[in-house]
């Protein structure tokens, strides 16, 4: 399918635009896109939903794998990493603790961000043992041409690894944490233009209607000495 038709297909969902595609994602659970379905709980499907409509608007797109290489307990989490011809973003809509859009200035901050954020996030611990992120690989992959669950490992399993943290110690690699975290990162937490908006409008109606109330008492007042 061309871009134009796939582009298409996407504005019938009323997706038009980079930052409509995540508000799409958090307010739905599933899409369907020419002949193919999307479970929008599952972070593989997630990534090639946004990957097939940002590499139709001509972005750069890359896909990335991350998986703890541990035979007793496997976490896998996949994401995606696209630049606009500006700035480098990761959408983030299934962990919660770094849901929403961020933006980042070049690749290698985009990937030590999301990759720390999200091993954090899988072990649900934000003080992790230095050795605990040692245990996860990250790779860049190839498109997955279908979705079941078995496949897209396996392929994701052949992508090219990303060397993280290459030559740090424990000192250094916790500089690198808390340098992801200083990231220029929009929308962190979705809900927070939602609060913002609730509390303008509460404060906006109360100055509203205490300036309403003055007013009348000054009218009422200026009538009252007449």
């Amino acid at each position: 399918m061309d871009k134009e038709s796939i582009l298409k297909n996407y504005a019938t969902l009323g997706i038009n635009s980079q930052n409509g595609i995540f508000d799409f994602i958090v307010n739905n659970s599933e899409a369907t896109v020419g002949d193919r379905h999307y479970n929008l709980t599952n972070s593989n499907e997630i990534m090639e939903f946004m990957a097939n409509f940002f590499y139709s608007l001509g972005f750069e797109v890359i896909r990335l794998y991350l998986e703890k290489n541990a035979s007793l307990q496997e976490k896998r989490h996949w994401f995606l990493a696209f630049n606009n011809g500006s700035k480098w973003f990761y959408y983030e809509s299934i962990n919660e603790k770094i849901k929403g859009k961020h933006v980042f200035s070049n690749y290698n901050s985009l990937i030590n961000y999301a990759t720390a954020k999200n091993i954090q996030a899988l072990e649900n611990d934000e003080a992790i043992d230095f050795n605990v992120y040692e245990q996860y690989v990250l790779k860049e992959i190839i498109s997955l041409p279908n979705f079941d669950l078995e496949d897209d490992i396996r392929i994701s399993k052949d992508g090219n690894e990303i060397l993280l943290w290459n030559g740090c110690g424990s000192n250094d690699y916790n500089v690198v944490i808390k340098n992801a975290e200083k990231e220029e990162v929009i929308n962190r937490n979705y809900n927070d233009n939602a609060d913002r908006s609730v509390l303008f409008f509460v404060v906006g109606f109360i100055s509203t209607l205490v300036i309403g109330i003055a007013l009348v008492w000054i009218l009422a007042q200026i009538y009252l000495n007449n």
